[in-house]
């Protein structure tokens, strides 16, 4: 019995300090495929002031943190910050990474993001930031991956977001102060179920032309949709919507032919 307490011990242990020493074997290798596929796909200065991995937050899949991460235009956005998130977090396939193959990442959260979407009065975006491919492919590739990582989404999360998208054409602009949601399903299947509860927003405003349809509104959402986007439709259930005092509770579904 003892030999069994000492043989449990060792391969505890054993177990316990891979977990330890996987992360920075690998922490080269995956900061080295971040950078070069965000050189590789994006015309924008982008910048990161810490990064991390684990494998004790989400075991058995890694976790990966960037921290600081923004995202600043070029040319007529220049200066201009699309996107400034406190902390970026993904967790990935274990056996993924240890195979060397395409990065699979299962889930995702953003902490405290600020986006701000621009379109100027000639119809240019700041987030039209997506270098454009050499090659034309003879088939449309599939969507869910990209490079060496490949979206393999069971949830996603946001955390105190500040959202604005300012478009001079209409001219129109959207503020959401402090949104909340997490958005559980298989976010990349072609058949799914997709829930999200408690979303809020403390301050919610809609305004076009100079009139302000909703001013500093605050915002309830729970959700239940059922997607097939084989068929593309959408069939509604279980949705709440609060706007200040006022839900309203509806069901149904959306198609397209």
């Amino acid at each position: 019995m003892k030999k069994f307490f000492k043989i449990s011990g060792i391969v505890l242990l054993v177990i316990i300090a891979a977990m330890i020493i996987l992360p920075f074997a690998f922490k080269g290798k995956i900061i080295s495929t971040v950078k070069e596929e965000i050189n590789k796909n994006l015309n924008a200065k982008v910048d990161f002031t810490d990064f991390g991995l684990s494998l004790f937050r989400n075991f058995p899949n890694f976790s990966l943190r960037l921290d600081g991460l923004s995202v600043v235009g070029v040319e007529d956005f220049e200066g201009d910050t699309l996107t400034k998130i406190s902390s970026l977090r993904l967790s990935l396939d274990l056996m993924s990474v240890i195979r060397g193959s395409a990065y699979e990442i299962k889930s995702i959260s953003i902490i405290d993001p600020m986006i701000n979407l621009k379109v100027l009065e000639n119809g240019k975006a700041n987030w039209d930031i997506t270098k454009p491919s050499e090659v034309v492919a003879e088939e449309v590739s599939d969507t869910t991956s990209g490079g060496d990582f490949q979206l393999k989404l069971k949830r996603f999360e946001i955390k105190g977001a500040d959202f604005v998208y300012d478009d001079a054409t209409m001219p129109m602009i959207i503020k959401m102060v402090n949104l909340n949601s997490v958005i559980t399903g298989d976010l990349t299947a072609d058949v799914t179920t997709i829930k999200t509860k408690n979303t809020t927003i403390d301050e919610f405003t809609v305004g076009m032309d100079g009139i302000n349809y909703l001013y500093k509104t605050k915002v309830q959402i729970s959700s239940e949709i059922e997607a097939d986007l084989n068929a593309f439709k959408f069939t509604f259930k279980d949705n709440e919507f609060g706007f200040n005092d006022l839900f309203l509770v509806f069901e149904g579904f959306v198609a397209m032919p």
